[in-house]
């Protein structure tokens, strides 16, 4: 059976480039987790230190895919240039892009400020979401304090209404139109003078408090 490779890299000093050297390096750490293990005052981290780039991964475990993924992104980062990288269908992207782009942020907030994250899917943006809540747990256990990094996910009217009656049409095309017909410019004054003019509550309400 896999095991997972307990971490604790605030030792590591070098980072290595290929996937053979980064393989050799967590079965090293496999073996030193293995012997740690015993000692009940010793408490499991996952501190990794990326090319002088101190990272909170807030899991007990790490690919080499993942790690070899981190070292990439923190130079292109460095070099503020592009770059394209892929990885195997389930071995961890979002977190590792969020649990380094978080560090890099905090770190040098001159030069990086906000991460866009565009997806195809709702669930996947949700999935993006929930991996940053538990990052941000994560960094504030380990660091005592709450992170400053807040995270907003931007949809289609069909997905974010909450309009009792807006909300239950499937064509996102009618949900535009009623969200439109009661929260734009002219009805909401008209509405002013009129309280027959239907407006909708809750984005006044956001409107006012916002």
């Amino acid at each position: 059976p896999l095991l997972p490779v307990y971490l604790d890299c605030s030792h590591v000093s070098n980072v290595v480039a290929s996937e053979n050297e980064v393989t050799a390096w967590l079965l090293s750490l496999e073996q030193y987790s293995l012997s740690s293990q015993t000692d009940e005052n010793f408490k499991f981290k996952m501190k990794l230190n990326i090319d002088g780039l101190l990272v909170y991964f807030p899991y007990e475990f790490i690919y080499p895919e993942q790690y070899s993924y981190m070292l990439e992104l923190k130079r292109s980062l460095d070099a503020k240039g592009h770059c394209v990288l892929e990885m195997p269908s389930g071995t961890g992207k979002t977190i590792t892009l969020l649990s380094l782009i978080a560090a890099y942020m905090e770190a040098k907030p001159r030069v990086i400020s906000k991460l866009i994250y565009c997806s195809r899917t709702v669930p996947e943006i949700e999935k993006v979401m929930e991996e940053l809540k538990v990052l941000r747990e994560y960094v504030a256990k380990e660091t005592g304090k709450e992170p400053n990094l807040v995270g907003l996910a931007l949809s289609s009217r069909k997905n974010l209404c909450i309009h009792p009656e807006v909300s239950q049409e499937r064509d996102g095309r009618v949900v535009d139109s009623k969200c439109y017909g009661m929260t734009v410019s002219h009805v909401r004054e008209r509405h002013a003078t009129d309280e027959n003019v239907e407006t909708c509550s809750y984005f006044e309400g956001f409107d006012m408090h916002g």
